[in-house]
């Protein structure tokens, strides 16, 4: 009964739908959709629960930016989800979502096969999986660093788990490693490590990116690093 009161609501309201997939405001069109039908009859349930099975600290989680909840939004089995609250556990490479019902909340690990993206504090992922035209293999949660019609460069966030052992009491600690760079350039993913790496791949601008300087003493400077030479391809390809 309740299926068949939902179906008829959304048949009711597909003009709507329609007219709200033409407007500026269509994210928030699914927002109000969402929260009249209630987010438990929504395909967000699909998925398991997620628990901690062991001792961790604060200072150093294995998730995206933050140990909390952020605000987000995931493409998640065909549907786009805007305003839930996730986290992107790196070390697992997994995204939780919590979820608020008529009973509380609950909290869920989705199905990573039915997850494409998600974007977490304004930054886009994508779910890569597979190979590409030469098997090169490439599998999951993708930063998008930088796109453009010619490539797209695409980040890698990597952890390493450290175990501990306090006063006979394990716990984990999870650290930085160095992140992976990825650039999909004619059907190809190719790992970007340093400047060399992008002259080999477009040898005809080797003399215009010398100027770009390769100062890598942290992770910020990486990125931009890789954004100034995709940039300074861009330009150079598009002339």
């Amino acid at each position: 009964m309740k299926k068949t009161i939902i179906l008829s609501l959304f048949l009711f309201l597909q003009p709507l739908f329609f007219y709200c997939q033409q407007s500026k405001d269509e994210s928030n069109y699914y927002i109000w959709f969402d929260e009249l039908v209630g987010v438990e009859n929504t395909g967000l349930y699909l998925g398991t629960e997620y628990l901690i099975n062991y001792r961790i600290t604060e200072e150093n989680y294995s998730f995206f930016e933050s140990p909390n909840f952020l605000l987000g939004t995931v493409n998640y089995n065909r549907q786009t989800y805007f305003n839930q609250e996730i986290k992107y556990n790196i070390y697992e490479d997994e995204v939780i979502i919590k979820l608020q019902n008529n009973n509380g909340q609950t909290i869920m690990k989705l199905i990573k096969d039915k997850l494409d993206g998600f974007t977490i504090n304004n930054h886009v992922f994508i779910n890569i999986q597979g190979a590409d035209e030469y098997d090169t293999e490439v599998s999951g949660f993708f930063e998008i660093i930088t796109k453009n019609s010619f490539f797209t460069l695409y980040k890698k966030h990597r952890k390493r788990k450290i175990k501990k052992l306090d006063k006979r009491i394990i716990y984990y600690e999870y650290k930085d490693r160095k992140n992976q760079y990825y650039l999909f350039y004619n059907k190809i993913y190719i790992n970007i490590k340093t400047k060399r790496d992008f002259s080999k791949i477009f040898p005809e601008f080797k003399k215009d990116l010398m100027d770009i300087r390769q100062n890598v003493k942290s992770k910020s400077n990486q990125d931009i690093l890789m954004i100034s030479l995709s940039n300074r391809v861009f330009q150079l390809m598009s002339k």
